[in-house]
């Protein structure tokens, strides 16, 4: 049987995409021009506007007493997270060097390691939250280089406050990055710790919040100093000058992605409501703009798949027996992307046929 193509689903929702199509708002595409110019190696313009975003953004979260401004020479533009991720690998670790991971978490992570001839070590999580204890021991034992946190966790959308981060920068001499892709729909970030630990690296994406996902940037956030350090290792035009532009020009006024936030956070209180009525299944809390729901039961989660699937409905599968690198805590779970009421009552419908 041949494979579905993703733009064949009536709903995408298994990626964590925004389903509004920013490239609609009114923009100033006049600026989105000069297509046989180099762009600027230094992304100077759109590191202004990401610096300038995450301190009108500050007040969000919990750190106000504690935030220093954010530079633009503390940021580093990359071709998605993907790409600032392995730009820290291949700056900070040798063949060989120990990378720490919880799982289940990005399988990126294992991946972008293994490019980089280092040793990924994973540290199980209790009940699917992060072991804190445990990355520590780990570190210790096998005197880690880099530990990866995603904050909020991805798949699981657990959150881990500032202190348990604080407490592992205390605790272990590993440059700890944490994955903030979520974190816009959470109340909890590390930069207010930067000022504090040099050994601390954010990495954040444009594809999530603000709906950029096929323009691909990702962008780090440390000091300048490690900054300094990481951009030996960049390569000179590694984003494209049209990406930057529409960045740019979109960052100027991002209500939509304030609305979309706000919506989402409603919507997942919501869902989880709606979600913990039904019997056979186990919603996991968290804090990100999807939810990962166990299905008690194989044969419940491959109805409910066959359901999905003859609905147009794509959702993220997890499943232990079908792929060895899947976390077996994550087995019969299925991760959905929260993106309007409408699209989860379609989903929500979809569960109570097969779960009756």
């Amino acid at each position: 049987m041949e494979k579905q193509l993703r733009s064949e689903y009536k709903l995408l929702l298994d990626a964590n995409e925004m389903n509004f199509d920013p490239s609609t708002l009114t923009l100033d595409w006049g600026k989105i021009k000069e297509f046989n110019r180099y762009p600027d190696p230094t992304s100077i313009e759109l590191r202004t506007a990401i610096s300038d975003v995450l301190n009108q953004k500050r007040l969000n979260y919990d750190c106000e007493n504690q935030y220093h401004p954010i530079l633009p020479n503390q940021l580093i533009i990359g071709t998605g997270s993907d790409e600032i991720l392995k730009l820290i690998l291949e700056s900070l670790t040798d063949k060989g060097s120990v990378v720490l991971s919880p799982t289940p978490s990005f399988s990126e992570y294992e991946k972008l390691t293994e490019l980089v001839k280092g040793k990924l070590i994973k540290v199980p999580c209790n009940d699917l939250k992060v072991d804190i204890e445990g990355l520590i021991n780990a570190s210790k034992s096998f005197e880690a280089r880099v530990i990866f946190l995603a904050n909020p966790n991805n798949p699981t959308g657990q959150l881990m406050t500032k202190f348990e981060i604080e407490k592992l920068l205390l605790e272990t001499d590993a440059y700890v990055v944490v994955d903030e892709a979520y974190a816009e729909f959470s109340e909890v970030t590390a930069l207010c710790l930067l000022e504090k630990y040099e050994k601390l690296l954010i990495t954040r994406t444009l594809s999530k919040a603000y709906g950029l996902a096929s323009l691909r940037l990702g962008y780090l956030i440390a000091s300048e100093s490690i900054v300094s350090v990481l951009s030996d290792y960049k390569m000179t035009y590694n984003i494209t000058g049209v990406s930057e532009s529409i960045a740019i020009e979109v960052l100027k006024n991002t209500t939509y992605a304030d609305q979309y936030i706000k919506g989402v956070k409603s919507l997942r209180k919501r869902a989880f409501s709606l979600l913990n009525e039904l019997e056979n299944i186990m919603a996991i809390p968290g804090e990100a703009n999807f939810i990962l729901i166990k299905i008690i039961g194989d044969q419940r989660y491959l109805q409910l798949k066959v359901a999905f699937e003859t609905a147009g409905v794509k959702v993220r599968y997890f499943n232990s027996g079908n792929n060895g690198k899947v976390d077996e805590s994550l087995n019969n779970c299925i991760r959905v992307t929260l993106t309007t009421e409408e699209e989860f009552m379609t989903v929500l419908g979809l569960m109570k046929g097969v779960l009756k």
